[in-house]
């Protein structure tokens, strides 16, 4: 059995022994004629868009053989590709968790393993807070407008750490207009991580544990666009309550049913996630914010709030480190075969750690050698 594998952006990758162009990578999987082709692109949605091409260059070979493409991605979005069966991934799960659950890099997540965490959590980030929410928004994308508009019609700015870095560029999208928010760039933070050079997404907001509630806005929020990042994963990992902003579904069709998550429902109205439109789900939202815009400066309402919550907070925490230890979550089923049988491996099988799967799995020991 051979196998060829390709672990994302092959028009980018041109170092480290990886085929420069589209035309080339043709050219070697023909030369291998492998009886598997395996494609991952499973961190970003905008990413996929890069393989467009490779797979229709690649399509008449492939009837000409036939032969099929299994295509690895955050979300299944039926392409149309005639060759290419699209399977779901684990997006961020590994990239964002191996870094900081597995290696713990970030001393403040390390923090967070202390064996008697369960028992003081409260009082270890309570200490911290002094601001209801979090909300960090760096590309301009109607959800995030949606959102920062609310925090400004409310004047709530001042009750959170809110960042939009390109409020100008709304001038590229004809159909919105600022009218609660006078179009500056917020920078509430001024020495937050979007200000800084070497600006790295998986790092942690300076002020990240200043906020009680992180309203996250994630990457997508279109129907049907499922995509687990760092965004959300660093509330996870923070023990840190989030309201995250994305497509419909995705807490009770993906976080819950996917992965396994928990919903903090003793605190949260979900009712958002059920919404079909986007400014109507964002308005829902943050209702939940403004339900406790009150009552968090009552001395007691941050330990309270916890307290209704914290066994989920944890569970959530280190069903993250389940789930990397989990192969049947972990490897695709395009996959799976690596851990049945001997397989002669072709392609992007020594990529970087974080982002290539073959690597996680033959390191996790999962792979038949």
């Amino acid at each position: 059995m051979k196998l060829y594998f390709l672990n994302d952006q092959p028009q980018k990758r041109v170092a480290g022994g990886w085929l420069s162009n589209v035309e080339q990578t043709i050219e070697d999987v023909k030369k291998v004629n492998p009886d598997k082709i395996v494609v991952v692109s499973e961190v970003e949605l905008l990413s996929i868009n890069l393989w467009i091409d490779f797979f229709r260059k690649i399509t008449p070979w492939l009837i000409e053989e036939n032969k099929y493409i299994n295509f690895i991605l955050p979300s299944v979005r039926n392409l149309g590709f005639e060759r290419v069966i699209e399977e779901q991934g684990t997006a961020c799960i590994r990239s964002y968790g191996i870094g900081n659950y597995i290696k713990d890099y970030n001393e403040h997540v390390h923090s967070l393993l202390r064996p008697n965490l369960l028992k003081d959590y409260v009082s270890f980030i309570k200490k911290d807070i002094f601001k209801l929410f979090t909300c960090y928004n760096n590309s301009f994308k109607d959800h995030r407008y949606y959102i920062t508009e609310l925090i400004c019609k409310h004047k709530m700015l001042d009750e959170g750490i809110v960042t939009f870095i390109h409020p100008e560029h709304i001038a590229s999208f004809p159909y919105l207009k600022w009218q609660y928010h006078d179009g500056s760039v917020l920078r509430n933070a001024e020495q937050d991580f979007e200000l800084n050079q070497g600006y790295n997404a998986y790092d942690l907001p300076k002020f990240f544990r200043n906020g009680m509630i992180d309203i996250v806005t994630e990457s997508w929020y279109e129907d049907g666009q499922y995509c687990i990042t760092e965004k959300t994963l660093k509330s996870i990992s923070m023990c840190k309550p989030f309201l995250a902003l994305s497509c419909k579904g995705y807490y009770k069709d993906y976080l819950v049913k996917k992965f396994g998550f928990e919903l903090y429902d003793e605190v949260f109205d979900y009712s958002f996630d059920e919404c079909d439109d986007t400014e109507e789900r964002a308005k829902l939202l943050f209702d939940n914010i403004l339900r406790y815009r009150n009552e968090f400066y009552d001395p007691k309402f941050v330990t309270n709030f916890y307290q209704k919550i914290n066994q989920k907070i944890m569970r959530n925490r280190f069903r993250v480190i389940d789930i990397l230890n989990d192969k049947d979550i972990m490897i695709p089923d395009s996959l799976k075969i690596l851990n049945t049988q001997k397989v002669e491996l072709f392609g992007h099988v020594t990529d970087h750690y974080r982002e290539n799967i073959v690597t996680y799995i033959r390191d996790m020991g999962w792979i038949v050698e």
